[in-house]
């Protein structure tokens, strides 16, 4: 019986000790989780450190007529930018959105030097795609293509619960009748039109297509800085005016 009973009983543990177990157990945890971050913050520099002796990634072709397709688009920076980039996108696109995130941290990292070109290229299978661009070039049409552009890519997975004029005001767009008719208008049909047959003509089957330079990529490149970077260390300075 005795036996029994100290299978379900024991003695109370002094609060002393219980306090040093606990400390232990502390130090024990927090070592844990620093040597877990040493860990972690090594995997990172070691994964940051393979990527940049990776070979760059090669292009799907080479466009001999590459400067044409900056003459249409949306142009995003300076015009006489050492690399331009141009981009089909589609706002339903989630490799497009962290595209357009990308990019943007290399224009500001590069301001005088890098400037893109942005394409609607809404695919087919994306219902709200095509309407998204048409707001976006109507937002253009009062110079606020930066912010609705911005909120349009930030609302990917639910553009249909908002109608295009109600994005267009949250994004600042200030002529909310001017919107309206802007976007059943036939200018805005023209505009998409216009950047669709472009991507249509460069073969894009994708989104993002990306041109830089004259080299062309299907999708987004996962070195996509270090391509830019390449091209600019190629080109040096812009030419002064």
């Amino acid at each position: 019986m005795g036996a029994l009973f100290s299978l379900f009983y024991s003695p109370p543990v002094p609060r002393a000790v219980r306090i040093a177990m606990t400390r232990t157990n502390s130090r024990i945890m927090t070592g844990a989780l620093f040597t877990l971050g040493v860990a972690g913050a090594g995997l990172n520099v070691w994964n940051a450190y393979s990527l940049a002796r990776r070979p760059l990634t090669e292009p799907a072709a080479l466009v001999a007529n590459w400067r044409s397709y900056q003459q249409g688009g949306h142009r995003r920076g300076p015009g006489r930018a050492v690399v331009t980039v141009v981009v089909f996108s589609d706002y339903e696109c989630v490799y497009c959105a962290v595209t357009e995130r990308r990019l943007g941290a290399l224009r500001t990292k590069y301001p005088t030097l890098l400037a893109e070109i942005f394409y609607h290229y809404p695919l087919p299978g994306h219902r709200n795609a095509a309407g998204a661009a048409k707001a976006a070039v109507c937002g253009a049409d009062q110079g606020y293509f930066e912010t609705l552009n911005a909120l349009l890519f930030s609302k990917r997975d639910s553009l249909e619960k908002m109608p295009w004029s109600a994005l267009a005001t949250a994004a600042g767009v200030p002529d909310s009748a001017r919107f309206r008719s802007c976007v059943d208008s036939p200018k805005a049909t023209s505009k998409l039109a216009a950047d669709i047959a472009a991507g249509r003509q460069i073969r894009a089957g994708v989104t993002p297509t990306i041109l830089i330079n004259d080299a062309m990529y299907d999708g987004l490149p996962a070195d996509l800085e270090r391509l830019i970077e390449r091209e600019i260390t190629r080109h040096g300075a812009p030419e002064r005016t």
